[in-house]
């Protein structure tokens, strides 16, 4: 299976925000991913997500990176 860089997009009251993750592998509904974006990642849940880590986020939740 490759791996593939992608992000995360969060819409927050801020806007939309963008976290890059690398795409590790997917089950039926989430996909497993690890952050690259120096700081971390709050997630909507309020889970604190450091740099390195991995995580499940659901398949909708995928973009590709922005231009």
């Amino acid at each position: 299976m490759s791996v593939t860089e992608k992000c995360i997009a969060l819409d927050t009251w801020a806007g939309r925000r963008y976290y890059a993750v690398e795409v590790l592998n997917e089950t039926p509904k989430k996909v497993r991913v690890r952050v690259l974006t120096p700081g971390g990642v709050m997630l909507p849940n309020r889970r604190y997500v450091e740099c390195g880590e991995v995580v499940l986020v659901p398949k909708h939740a995928l973009v590709d990176l922005p231009a």
